[in-house]
């Protein structure tokens, strides 16, 4: 289903020649009793019915001028909100007469302080057949009739900008949004169609191309028929507002428009208009259908309107089984907003009138790890194209922003070299003031305490994680049991190939203990069990505890040895050191010849490769001040290899310099802040030469770890696909044969053989794959989701695919 608004075409067009003199009215707006000019007031001329002819501005000497359509006679009204309105008596123009006129108003300021709101008062269908619902509909309608002349006269100019976004329907998040800026003379923002066709055929209409949404501007709500169809009454606001809401009158069998014209209490000035849609099919969230206008008024006494937005909702087809059969029904899956703010206005002599308050960003970007700040990390509001560089003390500002909840997030290759996706942090932007958020690259301890999901973190426990090594060569100890001990009790969990292992619902309060063992496959000379520490959490926050085992080692070896074959061992954990000094070398990426990716050195040098298959490998170190070396290493059957290489500095040969020119379709993606983690129909194409199916395309997502499965006995390997920060389960002797996967959704319907689906699909068959880490999917799809989600989309589904339409 697609959505359009029948939106102004707000463009830049010639000045009008002002009309020949004919009948002319010349005169001068005061206070009555003291003589005082008038300044920015609007005066009308208004025929023996009340019609509306002309009007004009008063200036700072409180002059105006009104031609006259015809000979006639007429009525001169001037209009000050906050004050009465002051009638003059009949006056007669002949044809072409000029007429000097001396207008004055009365002293009488309005107050709406003492309006009394009831919890819910009488609707008058009339705002005139209540007293004080007649009092504020006068004031409202004075800055509606000045917006409207406004508009007519196009007497200012403006900078606006004009949005489209799309809006999380439970958070309001701004998923996406595209922007574009605007010069022109001020017109409706938004334009209706006649207040009669509106009443009669509703608010929302639909045909082959689409669903339109309509919203009364100006025009209709001081029409006749809008008036004769609505009723009003008094609603009371935040604090120094006060409202008249209108409603139908009747209950009609076309969507229809409810909302409220909220003014301020003390000066009696418009505010804003809000409303909503009713009559629509489905019980759909207030917030997700609806709009709201704001109005100011400028110096000159003229009003525009100077934000306005309409949200709108956006459906997708869900398919389930039931007893039933298969049942089709609509999902609310996004809401969409469009929208506009005048940003600066200007007279017709280039005076500058007003300029629109916007939000900003700003805020600092951390390395936990490096425990540095980060320089040069590109941080972005998701999304958007709003971005900003920190600079070397890791700060950064976004300025000109609009309100909105959005999600801020970083780059930077430090994120690619430790296999994360782009931490991000929700802000909620206002304007005329400065959000501050910061971001950073976790801390390998707070990796790991994120993985315990909210159910895990129940009140009166905490989170006991760390690191186990062998104390002999300082290298990670993967596979190891950790025990957790407290009286009356104890839990077992097994460390990851980084030699973590983590704790959640630890009890508060009590003397725990905790103690590592030598992992299997290792050569158990001497102690089986590292040394036993005691600890005590006493709040529900995190405790880190690095642990050490000590036992045989392996003998050092150097990329110019032969490694050898080491039998039962089939996992290979090494340190890298410099030949000369003995020093740990970071950054160096360790890899197998022949695969992509690889592992990167920690600050001590070290490193993990994955489970291997028996047979002969050939790794390989890089490093830009060591070069590239290679050696020949044989596996054996299942266990764990450990080395330690030591590197030679050596010359390097440099290559030519090598530019990249990325297609338009990647530099958007790049500029606009495009997370990594989203593959559209155009990148599967592109990719589909070098990948076979979906587990290949995971694999270049931050944050995912594919591996196979293997099946002994002739079964078929399985893919499996899930999270870097994956823990084996304790309980599983064999870690590396169970597949702890994210969660496949296609077509947002929950796939239980998600591993199975994922080499069975054809590429052809996809419109978009994207990955969402645990902990947002978490919040998004409940318990089960914390391992992260996978979303699946077939061709004409999906959110990529509405933005086809």
């Amino acid at each position: 289903m697609s959505f359009k608004i029948l939106s102004a075409v707000m463009a830049l067009i010639l000045a009008s020649i002002a009309p020949l003199a004919a009948q002319t009215v010349r005169g001068q707006l005061v206070e009555e009793g003291s003589g005082k000019a008038i300044d920015a007031a609007l005066v009308v001329l208004v025929d023996e019915g009340g019609t509306q002819l002309a009007g004009a501005l008063t200036d700072p000497a409180g002059r105006f001028t009104l031609r006259a359509p015809a000979a006639g006679r007429y009525q001169l009204r001037a209009e000050r909100i906050g004050y009465r309105a002051a009638l003059s008596p009949p006056v007669v123009l002949s044809s072409g007469q000029t007429l000097d006129y001396r207008l004055q108003t009365p002293e009488e300021a309005i107050s709406l302080a003492g309006v009394e709101v009831t919890s819910r008062g009488r609707c008058f269908l009339r705002p005139q057949d209540g007293q004080q619902v007649a009092t504020l509909w006068e004031e409202a309608r004075k800055a509606l009739n000045a917006a409207a002349w406004t508009e007519r006269e196009q007497l200012i100019h403006y900078r606006a900008v004009r949005y489209e976004r799309e809006l999380d329907p439970v958070s309001s998040e701004v998923r996406n949004e595209q922007a574009r800026s605007l010069w022109g003379r001020a017109e409706n923002p938004f334009k209706s169609i006649p207040a009669e066709t509106l009443v009669r055929n509703g608010y929302v209409h639909s045909d082959t191309s689409g669903v339109t949404y309509y919203a009364p501007d100006a025009q209709v709500l001081l029409s006749d028929v809008f008036l004769d169809s609505y009723c009003f009454r008094i609603h009371r606001g935040a604090e120094g507002l006060v409202g008249i809401g209108f409603e139908p009158a009747q209950r009609r069998r076309n969507p229809d428009v409810e909302g409220v014209l909220w003014l301020d209490q003390q000066t009696a000035e418009l505010r804003h208009l809000e409303f909503r849609y009713t009559g629509l099919s489905g019980i759909l969230p207030a917030r997700s259908q609806g709009g709201r206008v704001e109005f100011q008024r400028l110096p000159t006494g003229a009003w525009i309107v100077q934000r306005w937005s309409i949200r709108m909702p956006l459906f997708a087809k869900q398919t389930g089984q039931t007893h039933v059969g298969v049942v089709v029904r609509d999902l609310l899956a996004g809401i969409r907003e469009e929208g506009g703010e005048v940003l600066e206005v200007f007279g017709t002599t280039g005076s500058h009138l007003a300029q629109a308050s916007r939000a900003a960003l700003e805020g600092v970007v951390f390395d936990s790890i490096a425990e540095a700040p980060l320089a040069g990390a590109r941080v972005f509001l998701d999304g958007t194209s709003y971005s900003a560089t920190t600079d070397e003390a890791g700060r950064f500002r976004i300025d000109d922003l609009p309100n909105g909840t959005y999600f801020a997030a970083f780059m930077h290759p430090r994120l690619d070299s430790l296999d994360l996706a782009p931490p991000r942090a929700q802000v909620q932007l206002v304007r005329d003031s400065a959000a501050r958020v910061e971001l950073a690259i976790p801390s390998r301890v707070g990796l790991l305490a994120a993985g315990c999901s909210p159910e895990q973190r129940a009140p009166g426990t905490g989170v006991v994680v760390g690191f186990v090594h062998n104390s002999g060569t300082d290298l990670p100890l993967a596979g190891s049991e950790v025990v957790l001990s407290w009286p009356g009790g104890q839990t077992v969990v097994r460390t990851n190939p980084e030699g973590a292992y983590r704790f959640c619902m630890a009890p508060l309060g009590v003397a725990l203990s905790v103690q590592p063992q030598v992992p299997r496959g290792y050569n158990r000379q001497g102690s089986q069990v590292g040394e036993q520490v005691a600890l005590t959490l006493e709040s529900e926050g995190i405790a880190h505890q690095d642990l050490s085992v000590r036992f045989v080692q392996t003998v050092a070896r150097s990329p110019q040895q032969d490694l050898g074959t080491s039998v039962g061992r089939a996992e290979i954990r090494g340190r890298l050191l410099d030949a000369e000094s003995g020093q740990p070398v970071q950054g160096a990426v360790v890899r197998l010849q022949g695969q992509e990716g690889g592992r990167t050195t920690d600050r001590q040098g070290r490193f993990v490769l994955p489970s291997l298959r028996p047979d002969q490998y050939t790794l390989e170190v890089e490093h830009l001040a060591y070069g590239t070396q290679a050696q020949t290493l044989a596996i054996g059957g299942g266990g764990i290899v450990e080395v330690e290489l030591r590197l030679s500095q050596h010359a390097i040969e440099l290559p030519g310099l090598t530019v990249e020119v990325l297609a338009a379709r990647e530099t958007m993606r790049r500029r606009s802040g495009t997370r990594l983690d989203l593959f559209t129909r155009e990148d599967i194409e592109d990719l589909s030469r070098t990948i076979h199916h979906v587990g290949d395309l995971a694999r270049r997502i931050p944050g995912l770890r594919v591996r196979e499965i293997l099946h002994w006995g002739g079964t078929r390997d399985s893919v499996c696909i899930e999270s870097s920060r994956t823990m084996p389960d304790p309980n599983n002797p064999d870690p590396a044969s169970i597949c702890q996967s994210v969660k496949v959704y296609l077509d947002d319907m929950m796939m239980p053989d998600g591993p199975e689906l994922l080499v069975s699909l054809s590429l052809s068959q996809l419109e978009s794959v994207q990955f969402i880490p645990g902990i947002v999917a978490q919040a998004r799809y409940g318990h089960g989701a914390e391992n992260g989600v996978l979303l699946i989309y077939t061709r004409g589904n999906g959110p990529t695919a509405s933005n086809r339409r």
